[in-house]
């Protein structure tokens, strides 16, 4: 994507407002706006997505304190999304990084929403959707 940004001769890059802090952890992220489309630039999360990391050709899964680790990263990101009225709409394992130390770092808020009380939107992947969702 940023290959077609045919840069000007200088891009500044912004701390993003609409970051996530899980476990003091930040994930860092960075906006470049020119006229025709918004680019996100993330820090390097090493341990790549949490889907593969999870499926393995060795092995399906991770021993259980494993996953009660991820998971736990992942309900204190969501958590925190909540206590700012964001609704993060699209989770899954692909939406989850692994940072150098372990850490998952939710990504993709492409779906996210600030919800002040009450929304009837659809949206996410279809597979992750819950059966009784289907029409």
């Amino acid at each position: 994507m940023l290959l077609r940004l045919h840069p000007p001769p200088v891009i500044t890059l912004r701390p993003s407002s609409f970051a996530i802090v899980a476990n003091s952890l930040h994930l860092s992220f960075y906006r470049y706006k020119d006229s025709q489309s918004l680019y996100f630039l993330m820090e390097f999360c090493q341990g790549g997505e949490l889907f593969t990391v999870l499926h393995t050709e060795e092995r399906d899964g991770v021993p259980e304190p494993q996953a009660k680790f991820y998971a736990v990263c992942v309900l204190m990101g969501l958590q925190h999304m909540a206590s700012k009225e964001i609704a993060y709409r699209d989770l899954k394992p692909e939406n989850a990084m692994v940072d150098n130390g372990g850490y998952c770092k939710i990504i993709d808020m492409g779906f996210a929403k600030v919800v002040k009380h009450k929304t009837y939107t659809l949206c996410g992947t279809p597979e992750y959707a819950a059966s009784e969702r289907a029409v």
